[in-house]
């Protein structure tokens, strides 16, 4: 064996007894954490509020809006107001010329008083048919049936009598043919009497009592059609001269002075700015937690405003196919003016919130595929695990529904070194 092998194998010897020495120090060292404390803090389960927050960015809209498009067409004579103006509801914005409008309402006027002047006139008719000649002309008939109707009675009573005489041979043939005849002549007077009276009332009265109530029938029909039109004709009057529906100021004008107009042209739009709406959009796991008067923070940066207090004022539960998103809008006062239409602004929503329960610390909330969600209870110098069921959480805090009660000292730090082998803790701080 030469001098380098020796040197060699001395080496190796020295090597295998350093790598011996390492590894039962490692034993002793493993040894010794495992029977240690685990150093623990501890943060004692109360009750209290907590909320769930969202962050966004959205674009400030004024609550209120109007569109304003003239309703007739016609020359612009007089525009009162230009961009950037402050207007109340029914200030008057512009003027169209109304002289053609003028002309068709008169005329439309004279029609109406003319089909009113008709109907008069058909009730007249109908009053005079109803209550007046055709009754009268019914009475008099009606007097000569009565007088037919006595002379057959007293003809046919003469008769019954000389048809006795006659039977008896009182009296001769001639003189019997005499009442007959006198009773035949009796009846066809009160036949035609008759006749006449039941004809006049009940067919000729009817047809003329018919005919003048249709007259008043279509005399209203009349007053109706040339009301509508009067109607018609006194809105377009009016509607040359546009007013602001609502109170704002002026945000868009297009019409000048001379410019001729047509119906349904947008000329002005007005925009209500004593309230604002922050416009945002949220995904479909946000939106079922978002109800109208959800609380939201707002921060404007460009107008130098913090913290504004607002609530959610609408939101579409329809979702944006091109967005996939949902848009809510965040109603917030505005009384000085500060916040304009288009500002960019910051905003916290609040999505959840729960008052009076249980809550801890997010970081001491634990999970794994086992066992769910848990946390490690501080038992004395004992760490106890306990199951719990979550609710609301935040960055900071988390509710929990159950698995602990108030007052229970849960461990915040140190947690992840605990095990089902070594559950001996140190509290370090509370």
């Amino acid at each position: 064996m030469t001098m380098n092998s020796v040197k060699r194998y001395f080496a190796l010897i020295l090597a295998l007894c350093m790598c011996m020495a390492m590894c039962s120090c490692s034993k002793e060292t493993v040894s010794e954490d495992v029977n240690d404390a685990i150093n623990v803090t501890v943060h004692t389960a109360s009750s209290g509020d907590i909320s769930a927050t969202a962050d966004y960015t959205g674009e400030i809209l004024g609550a209120e809006s109007a569109s304003i498009a003239a309703k007739v067409s016609g020359e612009a004579k007089y525009i009162a107001v230009k961009e950037g103006d402050f207007v109340n509801a029914g200030d008057t914005l512009l003027t169209i010329d109304a002289v053609s409008y003028q002309l068709a309402y008169n005329q439309a006027r004279a029609a109406y008083n003319s089909a009113v002047s008709g109907r008069k006139s058909a009730e007249a008719n109908y009053n005079s048919i109803t209550g007046g000649s055709t009754q009268q002309s019914i009475n008099q008939l009606e007097a000569a049936l009565n007088s037919a109707k006595l002379a057959y009675d007293n003809a046919l009573d003469v008769y019954n009598k000389q048809n006795a005489l006659y039977t008896m041979g009182a009296i001769s043939q001639m003189e019997f043919n005499t009442y007959k005849t006198n009773l035949e002549n009796a009846k066809l007077n009160y036949d035609s009497a008759k006749a006449n009276y039941e004809i006049t009332k009940n067919v000729v009265a009817n047809e003329s009592e018919h005919s003048a109530k249709a007259g008043v029938e279509s005399a209203d029909a009349a007053i109706q059609q040339a009301k509508a039109a009067m109607d018609i004709a006194a809105n377009n009057l009016a509607n040359c001269t546009v007013t602001a529906p609502i109170s704002g100021y002026v945000s868009q004008k297009n019409v000048n002075k001379g410019q001729m107009v047509s119906a349904g042209m947008g000329i002005f739009a007005i925009t209500n700015l004593s309230s604002v709406e922050v416009a945002i959009n949220v995904t479909e796991s946000v939106i079922p937690k978002i109800k109208v008067g959800t609380k939201a923070t707002v921060n404007v940066r460009s107008a130098k405003l913090e913290n504004i207090e607002g609530a959610v004022s609408s939101f579409n539960p329809v979702k944006n196919p091109a967005t996939g998103l949902y848009t809510v809008k965040i109603a917030i006062p505005n009384e000085n003016g500060a916040l304009k239409e288009g500002m960019m602004a910051n905003l916290t929503l609040i999505t959840e919130s729960s008052a009076g329960g249980i809550t801890v610390p997010s970081a001491a909330i634990m999970q794994s595929d086992e066992d769910g969600y848990y946390v490690y209870i501080a038992n004395g110098e004992t760490a106890e695990k306990r199951p719990v069921e979550i609710g609301i959480e935040n960055d900071e805090f988390t509710e929990i529904i159950s698995g602990i009660d108030s007052g229970d000292k849960v461990i915040v730090d140190g947690k992840e070194y605990i095990s089902d082998n070594n559950k001996k803790i140190r509290i370090v701080e509370e």
